[in-house]
């Protein structure tokens, strides 16, 4: 009896379920329906393409960061490459493998 029970629970769960997909069904076929499920991707659609403007747009402002940082850094290298201390480092260096060549 008990399973009697369960059975009939399902068929009055489905029959209300098919009349739920019927509706929805009908629903569907509206113009109006159909033009605010198309306006719904279309907003979808454009704040995707906003993010991912967005995204592009801190991408290339991460990168023109990056090389403004590059150029001040050989700016200062390029300063600092003028300087005594620079010159005389090389110098050394040059020395120093020159000798343990054995050339002069």
């Amino acid at each position: 009896m008990f399973k009697a029970i369960g059975r009939w629970i399902k068929a009055v769960g489905y029959l209300l379920t098919g009349q739920i997909d019927s509706a929805r069904r009908v629903l569907d076929t509206n113009p109006h329906v159909i033009r605010a499920k198309y306006d719904a991707i279309v907003e979808e659609k454009i704040a995707r393409i906003h993010q991912y403007k967005q995204a592009v747009a801190g991408l290339i402002a991460q990168e023109e960061k990056k090389t403004q940082q590059n150029q001040a850094l050989e700016r200062g290298g390029t300063e600092s490459g003028t300087s005594q201390g620079r010159g005389a480092g090389q110098g050394q260096t040059n020395r120093g493998s020159s000798q343990s060549i054995g050339i002069r």
